[in-house]
């Protein structure tokens, strides 16, 4: 799913972005590890994004 949106982006939305094409690439060679990497980055964000809340 992940990967389908990812091509999505570059191929109906134009998207021209060197982090696009590197996981474009990564889910190319190898979907199960590229989506874990994919996952925990996204992961990692929301608890960067998060700490800048207060509580």
């Amino acid at each position: 799913m992940v990967h389908t949106f990812l091509k999505n982006k570059k191929t109906v939305d134009k998207i021209q972005d060197p982090d696009l094409g590197h996981w474009l690439d990564l889910f190319d060679k190898d979907k199960h590890q590229a989506a874990f990497e994919f996952r925990y980055e996204m992961h990692k964000g929301t608890h960067e994004t998060l700490r800048e809340f207060p509580i």
